[in-house]
């Protein structure tokens, strides 16, 4: 250094001993803002403050004496503060916020990120210079008056932003030696390594922020109580209050209770918080009366909001545009503008897609252009749905899209598997209907739009079309499967058996082939009413003792759209009706999810080929409570579709069912730790109630081999069965037994495996071996001698 310098570097250290205690309080002044501003846009980021030491400022201003002397300024970082955020969205609000709120010397304040060429990995991380006001508050904060007109420098970085600039970038940059060019190359590959890591961690964090942001929706009635009595104790008690009363207004909107919403947020309007004015702002508008203050609170909170949050409000904005009428421009204007802040993301991609259609871009111009950027959002939600987040927008949305793309079958297969969780709250379906009729510019829809729109009316309980005034008998089975001219011959037996004496009605396609065919052939031989649904001009099956035909050409998705409209309209409640289905096709595929998807049991035909077998192995159905897998069994089948008689009182079913449980245990205790091998005052609940069916079956069951069950009192002879009665009660009960496994959620498996439900006797009967089948036997001789003890008597059909 000259002697000019050192005069210079004596003089300035001097002077920033006199400064040094005004920049530890402006440190101080500094991180408490710093504070203030993360608790909304990064409520876990790091935040640090310093003055620079003296022995720093010292030897700064040595190594740099010259360049100051010449340049005539002064270091700007003496006072400097630093915020380590966890994810770039968060880098981006804070900052976004720091901007709104502090003065920013511009041109001391370069991003930094902008300094690597794009083949380049390094440092990143964003800098300002900064100026506090010479008084008063920010943020509540106040701003002492010796701070004056001195700059301050903040940093604001990731997590791993800034492991790099602590590991790496300051012992290169500020390294007194020339470091070699393999070591920053290969710190430079680590620098690389990071950039992915941290845009990885972003889109994980984003994923679950989002699946916090909807987590009540996956709750059942019982954890959404305890979480709403956790979070409302945490509001209670807990400095961030805000932060839980968000939480639990993500709750109370999951369920749409929108008044809840906004009472759990008004105590916090005075943060003047964006997240916090647009969730309020938005539960208002649900309420008529208070929709204008909640537009206007969603209009303040705009300004605000950065990032996805932003994206979100704008998405608000556009949904409280479209309850005002004749206002569908502006709200196609709003929904572009939340797709284009979020390109990727599929529901305001489907949004604004259906108001650029209704305000006229031709739908079929859209869908071809637009085709691969709609599959790409098919994909996107149907990753969201295999991780088990966005139900069941994500579903609505594949409906969406496949129907705009023109895959009927896909889009219907779609918004049956929406149906079930869109129940409890209709609002998402009725807002399909509306999509329906947008998309076709409020004209009649297409016959293709029209199976998704009554579909949806369906699940609403609203059919669109003219309903058929059946008189249903009860039971009701819908025999659905292939129309193909070769089923089995097994089948066709077992199904003739299974259906012996069924007294019912049989839903079924009409026509006289495949398995619709035997529908009609079943009525050449039992009581039950058959009902056959065909298009015009189709040849129907005979013995269909009523026809009901649509206005289509050919067999479609209007068939079974048709039948459930007439069952509605006759008040069968879906859940009393059964569906049966073999093999198939598209429409049969169909049948099986719009039976679910409305609330009734399906059973499919094991072994299970194509549309059968394709429900089996479909992850959004296969493990439907309602769906179960019956083994080719005639008894089973027949269990299946013969609800039980109520022939016995209450007392006499549970003293029944004791008896055959006692009985069991004296021949099958100690053979295996089972949990059936419990006293039945300890036994399971399901296990007692699968000893109650059986007692409720068991007059059915002695019925059908010939046998009469009657009230007597005093001494009650017990009757000797015949092996012909006792192999076919046996087989009946195999029957009963099955179907009761298969709706607990037993599957057929070649090891027995209670934990993970699968047995190897979920099998034919035909397919057993003598010693299982001798377990049947065994406990049906017993129900004679079980049914004396409940005072009745069973005794020998008179020839």
């Amino acid at each position: 250094m000259t002697r000019e310098q050192r005069s210079w570097h004596v003089k300035k250290c001097a002077e920033y001993k006199h400064e040094y205690p005004t920049y530890k309080i402006y440190a101080s002044t500094l991180e408490s803002i710093l504070k203030a501003i993360c608790r909304t846009a990064a409520p876990l980021a790091i935040v640090q403050s310093r003055p620079k030491a003296v022995a720093s400022f010292a030897e700064k201003m040595a190594r740099k004496a010259a360049q100051y002397i010449a340049e005539n300024t002064s270091p700007t970082d003496l006072c400097g503060a630093r915020v380590i955020a966890e994810t770039q969205a968060e880098v981006d609000r804070v900052c976004a916020l720091i901007r709104a709120t502090l003065t920013i010397d511009e041109a001391n304040s370069p991003d930094i990120r902008t300094r690597l060429n794009l083949t380049e990995f390094g440092y990143l991380s964003v800098h300002y210079v900064i100026q506090l006001p010479p008084a008063g508050t920010i943020l509540g904060v106040p701003i002492p008056a010796e701070i004056g007109e001195r700059k301050a420098e903040i940093q604001v970085r990731t997590l791993l932003q800034h492991a790099w600039a602590d590991i790496s970038h300051d012992r290169i940059y500020k390294s007194s030696f020339k470091v070699p060019a393999n070591l920053k190359r290969d710190l430079a590959r680590v620098a690389a390594f990071l950039e992915e890591a941290d845009s990885r961690f972003g889109a994980a964090i984003r994923a679950i922020d989002n699946y916090k942001l909807h987590y009540g929706a996956y709750m059942n009635a019982e954890r959404l109580k305890e979480e709403i009595d956790i979070l409302k104790t945490v509001i209670d008690n807990e400095d961030e209050k805000s932060r839980a009363a968000l939480r639990l207004a993500a709750i109370y909107r999951s369920t749409a209770d929108w008044t809840a919403v906004a009472s759990i947020l008004a105590p916090f309007l005075s943060l003047e918080d964006p997240e916090i004015l647009a969730e309020h702002g938005h539960a208002l508008c649900h309420q008529p009366k208070l929709f204008q203050n909640g537009l206007q609170q969603i209009e303040q909170a705009l300004p605000l909001a950065q990032g996805d949050l932003r994206t979100r409000i704008l998405a608000y904005r556009a949904w409280a545009s479209s309850r005002l009428p004749n206002n569908e421009r502006e709200t196609r204007d709003f929904y572009r503008a939340a797709y284009q802040a979020a390109p990727t993301n599929p529901f305001h991609m489907a949004a604004y897609v259906e108001y650029e259609i209704f305000c006229g871009e031709p739908l079929g111009f859209l869908s071809s252009v637009m085709q691969p950027v709609f599959l790409q959002a098919i994909r996107t939600c149907r990753a969201y749905i295999d991780a088990g987040i966005e139900l069941p927008p994500a579903f609505l949305t594949i409906g969406r899209f496949n129907l705009l793309l023109g895959r009927y079958g896909e889009s219907l297969a779609a918004y049956a598997a929406a149906i079930p969780l869109c129940l409890p709250i209709k609002g998402a379906l009725e807002a399909e209907v509306l999509f329906v009729d947008r998309i076709n510019r409020a004209k009649e829809p297409p016959e293709e739009h029209a199976w998704v729109r009554d579909l949806l009316l369906l699940a609403l309980n609203h059919p669109s079309k003219p309903a058929k005034q059946t008189p249903y008998k009860n039971p009701v089975v819908i025999l659905a499967g292939s129309t193909s001219t070769t089923p089995q011959k097994l089948i066709d037996d077992n199904l003739l058996r299974a259906f012996k004496g069924f007294t019912g009605a049989i839903i079924s396609g009409g026509t006289p082939v495949g398995i619709p065919g035997i529908a009609g052939q079943l009525g050449k031989t039992i009581p039950a009413e058959i009902i056959g649904y065909l298009p015009q001009d189709k040849t129907a099956e005979p013995h269909y003792t009523e026809l009901l035909r649509t206005s289509n050409a050919d067999f479609s998705f209007r068939e079974p759209l048709q039948y459930w409209t007439d069952l509605l309209a006759a008040g069968i409640s879906p859940t009393e009706v059964k569906l049966l289905g073999v093999d198939g096709g598209p429409i049969a595929a169909f049948e099986y999810r719009i039976a679910l998807a409305l609330g009734a049991t399906v059973a499919v035909l094991e072994p299970a080929t194509r549309a059968a077998a394709d429900l089996a192995k479909d992850p959004d159905w296969n493990t439907h409570p309602k769906l179960l897998r019956l083994p080719n069994d005639a008894m089973t089948l027949r269990a299946f579709v013969n609800p039980p008689q109520p022939v016995l009182t209450p007392e006499q079913v549970e003293s029944a069912a004791e008896r055959i449980h006692a009985d069991f245990l004296q021949t099958n205790r100690y053979k295996n730790p089972d949990a059936a091998m419990q006293p039945w005052n300890d036994l399971r609940d399901d296990l007692k109630e699968s000893n109650r069916m059986q007692a409720k079956r068991a007059i059915e069951f002695l019925t059908a081999a010939g046998l009469t069950v009657v009230r007597k009192s005093g001494k009650i002879p017990l009757p000797k069965l015949t092996p012909k009665q006792i192999d076919l009660m046996a087989e009946m009960e195999h029957g009963r037994w099955v179907v009761e496994r298969a709706q607990s959620g037993w599957q057929y498996g070649p090891e027995r495996d209670p934990t993970n439900k699968r047995s190897p006797y979920l099998a034919p009967w035909n397919q057993l071996t003598p010693q299982i089948k001798g377990y049947d036997r065994e406990a049906v001789k017993l129900w004679p001698k079980v049914l004396a003890e409940a005072g009745l008597a069973v005794f020998p059909n008179k020839k």
